[in-house]
């Protein structure tokens, strides 16, 4: 975690004691000066109970003789942490309740390591864990950042170079939201937060009850999506025996294949889970066209893309696809190419339903 990072900063908690919905942990991610604690006190408007940072930072803060300027020393932080130790116990003693916690959260291990920890304590909890992005054009950044009011509360009032180089955290999550502050007032950007928690917990809510889980795989998911590869690969080789052969060491060289790229964070994956069992997956990375063409921006390639059976291409095929989409396109992707068997009509037909085209044909023979 960053030294000069502004951890546990404002925070958020909204109780609904007789809701029945799951609880939300919202995790605010964005630059010194973004307007977090702004955008909190807009929140607590509609509800919301803050935790801003001055719970967890200013009674150290206070001891120092801070000018916004000076990088706060190391001894101060290792204080702050006790302090947050003791505010994450006391909060996974509650955990009926929605949460929001903001960070300055830079592009390096230590802060990857610190957003793992608070997602893995979010899950824990049972809690919708979503992450929010907040973005902001360099001239307004300036502009707020300098503010008399941030010096008055021990926050930095110049522009951090540890920022400006590492640049804000790269996150992948299927509950991912980028949101432009730029040009939104504490209100409005309130507001679109609000609408977009209501959406994930509306459609969280219909995928519980139906027993549905859509999330990023991990590498003890790797075995169930090379079964289910397997499983598609068998059925392929049937109707096409030449070109869909299965090789000797399918299996392994996939599960090798899939352990490397997400060691290397190469592409996303996303599989479908019920009851606890996987029964569907989905991988896709950003590609370039090559340069005879020009579509305009990155296109988001899915080779591997399998559903248990057929009839569950309409519900889990659909949320996976529209979960990757989602997480692909703030990286700039522009179009969707899904691969798909020329006989696997019920695929193909899932296909045309979301508005995806033939683009290509390939046409196979022996040579004799």
């Amino acid at each position: 975690m960053s030294s000069t990072s502004e951890k546990d900063e404002e925070g958020v908690m909204n109780h609904n004691k007789n809701s029945m919905t799951p609880h939300i942990t919202l995790y605010l991610i964005g630059f010194a000066g973004t307007g977090k604690y702004t955008i909190a006190k807009e929140l607590a408007k509609a509800g919301y109970k803050i935790i801003d940072n001055h719970l967890i930072n200013n009674p150290i803060f206070s001891l120092l003789d801070l000018d916004g300027i000076t990088p706060i020393p190391a001894k101060a932080w290792s204080a702050i942490s006790k302090i947050r130790e003791a505010v994450f116990s006391f909060i996974a003693q509650h955990p009926a309740a929605n949460y929001v916690f903001t960070n300055v959260l830079l592009e390096d291990e230590d802060d990857h390591a610190f957003y793992d920890r608070m997602r893995r304590e979010a899950e824990g909890r049972g809690a919708i864990f979503i992450p929010i992005r907040l973005l902001i054009a360099p001239h307004e950044h300036e502009k707020r950042v300098k503010s008399a009011e941030r010096k008055e509360k021990f926050k930095t009032t110049v522009l951090s170079p540890q920022e400006q180089e590492k640049g804000l955290i790269r996150i992948h999550h299927p509950h991912l939201q980028e949101l432009d502050v730029t040009h939104l007032s504490s209100s409005q950007a309130t507001s679109a937060i609000l609408e977009f928690v209501s959406n994930i917990n509306n459609t969280t809510v219909n995928l519980q009850q139906e027993g549905i889980t859509i999330r990023p795989a991990t590498r003890a998911d790797i075995p169930a999506m090379v079964a289910l590869s397997d499983q598609k690969r068998r059925s392929y080789e049937k109707l096409q025996p030449q070109f869909w052969r299965c090789a000797e060491k399918a299996n392994d060289n996939q599960a090798q294949w899939f352990e490397f790229l997400m060691s290397k964070g190469i592409g996303l994956f996303f599989i479908a889970e019920r009851e606890d069992k996987v029964v569907g997956f989905i991988r896709g990375q950003l590609e370039n066209a090559p340069e005879v063409y020009d579509p305009g921006g990155a296109t988001l390639m899915i080779d591997d893309f399998c559903v248990e059976n057929p009839s569950l291409w309409p519900t889990m095929g659909k949320l996976l696809l529209n979960e990757l989409k989602t997480q692909a396109k703030p990286g700039g992707a522009l179009q969707v190419v899904v691969v798909s068997g020329h006989h696997d009509e019920p695929k193909r037909q899932f296909l045309k339903n979301e508005g995806l085209s033939i683009a290509s044909e390939w046409y196979v023979a022996e040579i004799e």
